[in-house]
């Protein structure tokens, strides 16, 4: 579930670190002290450090006096929140909550929904920014009332980031092109691919880089 109200209240910081900031909180509604991990994370690098780190905590199964305790990681931008996972609700170990803003959920692939982040994640985003260049898909942004570029999915009255929609249904068929009647038959081939929910699916870097330039020098024609 997205919440939009905060579950703790930072007191003072305890700790800094290359990529993070632990605070020491309470939980407004049992009033429990527990620490706060913020992560922001601006760079690839810095989000799969902290959910490296977070599945090393979340896979200790014995605990230990020593051992400090995780009790949750969720996903947090513009003040929406979405927890990825929890452990033990425990109350013999200190509490540990990572908090992580990972760019626009619109370009977020299905397994950093999940907290998952891989190289394959970049792919999709770019599959999504290439999908909504080619035919100009754009939103508007509910905290900043701005138009911002992007694909989505339709449900009913609401439009879903696609991938939020293929973590829930993941064999969701997307319909490229939406708008336009005709899309270069490799270059919506290859877009299809970029976003596809298994990011094994997925082609890599130096895959992607051969099929556009293919695209952009081989094609004489945009036509299907």
């Amino acid at each position: 579930m997205v919440s939009s109200q905060p579950k703790y209240d930072l007191i003072r910081e305890v700790g800094r670190g290359s990529y993070g900031v632990v605070y020491e909180a309470v939980v407004r509604k049992t009033l429990a002290r527990v620490a706060v991990k913020k992560i922001r994370c601006h760079a690839p690098e810095n989000v799969e450090l902290a959910l490296r780190e977070f599945w090393a905590l979340s896979s200790i199964k014995s605990q230990h006096p020593n051992i400090i305790h995780l009790e949750e990681c969720v996903l947090q931008k513009d003040g929406m929140v979405q927890k990825m996972s929890h452990g033990s609700s425990s109350s013999l170990y200190l509490q540990v909550k990572e908090a992580a803003a990972c760019g626009t959920d619109f370009y977020m692939a299905p397994e950093v929904w999940e907290g998952h982040y891989t190289a394959k994640a970049d792919i999709f985003a770019l599959g999504i920014i290439i999908w909504a260049m080619l035919e100009r898909i754009t939103f508007i942004d509910t905290e900043t009332k701005k138009e911002l570029l992007g694909s989505y999915v339709r449900q009913g009255t609401e439009i879903v980031p696609v991938g939020e929609a293929l973590l829930e249904n993941p064999k969701m068929e997307l319909l490229i092109p939406v708008k336009k009647k005709t899309m270069n038959a490799r270059m919506k081939q290859l877009i299809k691919e970029m976003l596809a929910a298994n990011p094994q699916d997925r082609p890599d870097a130096f895959e992607l880089e051969l099929r556009l330039v293919k695209i952009a020098f081989k094609d004489s024609s945009w036509d299907t």
